[in-house]
């Protein structure tokens, strides 16, 4: 069935999100108590133009992009020759980078708010118990770093490394695991989870012995990151993709 949404307040897509994610766990607890249940919740935000919700469009003022010390990067002669060349941030895409890092952690409020629902919801059907929640990201985001504006192309750790956090029943509170891993894990493990058979052609590795507190040996030492041509502003011509933005726009001045 298809459901048009409008322009207001109630429209907001990560909280219409949140409303479809959490009637789906009662549905669930209530109509098949005795079956296990799996969803999928991702959002759009924080991708550009990273509207915030009416609520928070006002929120954290005056706040920037982290100055790290790759920020505008003063010396880059050790970097890959796609980049020796690269010129220094502008004052003016500087600006630009800050105010869309606003936009995009002011979109991310509300993920937050989803998030908590989910796990509110999960409390009340008494359904956290047994429930495994996993909180990730598909990529990072460059903001300034090696004097690049914003965007999530390149092998840079602030585009490939990624937050993971899990809880759900037997994962230690507040343990940390430093082994790598990586997105293509994630179908393995939930399979496993699932007490569901893994075919011998799924690539990755399920990550549930380190949320038991285990060190499966032997396990990756490396993992290989490739880049190729990005057509992503071009295939969104027909609007079915996300719209092209400044992190697309600036790819040639880096080619």
């Amino acid at each position: 069935q298809t459901v048009s949404y409008g322009n207001a307040d109630s429209d907001y897509l990560t909280d219409v999100i949140a409303a479809k994610a959490t009637d789906f766990i009662r549905r669930s607890a209530d109509q098949h108590p005795e079956q296990p249940f799996f969803a999928y919740i991702s959002t759009y935000a924080p991708h550009l133009p990273a509207t915030p919700a009416p609520r928070y469009a006002q929120a954290l003022p005056g706040i920037t992009a982290p100055r790290t010390l790759s920020f505008n990067e003063p010396d880059v002669s050790d970097k890959p020759t796609w980049l020796r060349d690269a010129p220094l941030l502008t004052e003016a895409e500087i600006t630009t980078i800050d105010q869309q890092y606003r936009s995009r952690r002011q979109s991310l409020l509300a993920v937050d708010d989803l998030v908590k629902s989910v796990v509110d919801t999960l409390e009340a059907t008494g359904q956290l118990a047994n429930t495994y929640v996993f909180v990730t990201s598909d990529n990072g985001f460059h903001h300034g770093e090696h004097r690049l504006t914003s965007g999530k192309l390149t092998a840079f750790e602030e585009d490939v490394h990624i937050p993971l956090s899990v809880r759900g029943p037997g994962v230690p509170a507040g343990a940390t695991v430093d082994a790598l891993t990586a997105n293509v894990d994630y179908a393995a493990t939930f399979a496993e989870i699932a007490g569901a058979t893994v075919p011998s052609w799924v690539d990755g590795r399920s990550v549930v012995p380190f949320l038991r507190g285990q060190n499966p040996q032997p396990w990756r030492r490396a993992m290989l990151l490739a880049r190729g041509e990005h057509g992503g502003a071009a295939r969104a011509q027909d609007g079915l993709l996300e719209p092209p933005h400044l992190a697309r726009a600036n790819l040639p001045r880096l080619a």
